[in-house]
């Protein structure tokens, strides 16, 4: 049923799987030794439904899982440490992922194009999210950071188009496009040590009221806001060192508020004249 390797005298990895179920659980054991880790493509592309993983389990190795189309729900036990870059790539019918606990890293697009994914609860002893890990998965609703988390990466949820709200409040950077072309992202919960906010973070986001921009902010990217368009106000709480000229949004009806006590007008972004106001 399953192709294995030994790696050492007690310890194997699974490398693939020949059976017929759908419904696959990866044992601690097998043929006497510990399953430790699933190799790079053992199971890409199959028609595999449901997954089990055993606490044995350290390493899931990269596109492990990529391109199983009718792959619908993950079950890990706790013991697995590390998900590869484009583990579960392009299982586009999963809608449930049961995480271990000590998962400690995920890499890049690991879950990128899991169209059918709505919602994902992270461990709390996350530290590494890698590049795009869930980029394109359009039915996802909300998304939180755990407390580990210091960088929101790049690319993150890009295209999460049904994405609503986010809580990073663990994160010190967001990263470019980490939140680009989430169009109905209209709730966004972030940290007072907030720092960076890089090229087309939140590109195209669906924001409709208010942007406070935390006090520790140095440094807003190019497009870093383009085409949020409803936005109604920003408010800087702080005196950013670097904010590029493309950085906020193209809006006639945009007011942004400094924190400088001296009241300015005319001043001009993109082209269009801003209203900007004392702090409130």
């Amino acid at each position: 049923m399953f192709k294995v390797k030994e790696n050492g005298k007690n310890n194997c990895s699974v490398l693939g799987y020949t059976g017929d179920s759908k419904e696959v659980i990866i044992p601690s054991e097998i043929d006497g030794k510990k399953v430790t880790k699933i190799e790079k493509y053992a199971f890409a592309n199959t028609n595999v439904k449901v997954v089990t993983i055993s606490a044995s389990v350290k390493v899931i190795d990269e596109y492990a899982f990529d391109g199983c189309s009718k792959l619908t729900s993950v079950y890990m036990y706790d013991g697995v440490n590390e998900i590869g870059k484009y583990a579960f790539n392009k299982c586009s019918k999963l809608t449930e992922i049961k995480m271990a606990k000590s998962i400690d890293t995920i890499g890049d697009y690991a879950f990128a194009n899991c169209k059918s994914l709505t919602k994902i609860d992270m461990p709390a002893c996350l530290v590494r999210l890698g590049e795009g890990v869930f980029e394109n998965c359009s039915s996802l609703v909300e998304l939180k950071l755990p407390g580990p988390v210091q960088v929101a990466s790049k690319n993150l949820c890009r295209k999460c188009t049904s994405l609503q709200s986010i809580d990073i409040r663990s994160a010190v950077v967001v990263e470019e496009e980490a939140f680009a072309d989430c169009k109905n992202l209209t709730g966004c919960s972030i940290s007072e040590d907030l720092a960076m906010i890089k090229d087309k973070a939140f590109y195209n986001c669906g924001f409709n009221d208010k942007i406070y921009i935390p006090k520790k902010v140095v440094s807003i990217g190019h497009q870093a806001f383009g085409k949020c368009d409803q936005i109604k106000a920003i408010l800087f709480l702080g005196n950013p060192r670097s904010i590029e000229l493309d950085a906020l949004p193209v809006n006639d009806n945009l007011v942004v508020y400094t924190h400088s006590p001296v009241v300015m007008t005319n001043c001009v972004h993109n082209g269009l004249q801003l209203c900007l106001k004392q702090k409130v």
